[in-house]
């Protein structure tokens, strides 16, 4: 399982891991300054995690995209 965590750092995975199998997932972090749509597209991940702030440009810009 290929987990995607956009905008946020290994801080999240507490939140995320009693969602997930027991060491059956790779986690990949992307900053939203990395362009997330182009990572999502080149390799879609099975769970996306955004930790955004909705009044942020960048995370409003990033959820328009994933429309």
């Amino acid at each position: 399982m290929h987990v995607m965590v956009v905008g946020g750092g290994p801080d999240v995975l507490p939140r995320v891991e009693p969602l997930l199998p027991a060491g059956a997932y790779e986690v990949e972090f992307v900053a939203l300054d990395q362009e997330p749509y182009g990572c999502i597209t080149d390799v879609p991940p099975d769970l996306l995690v955004g930790c955004l702030r909705i009044e942020d440009a960048a995370g409003f810009q990033f959820l328009s995209m994933l429309q």
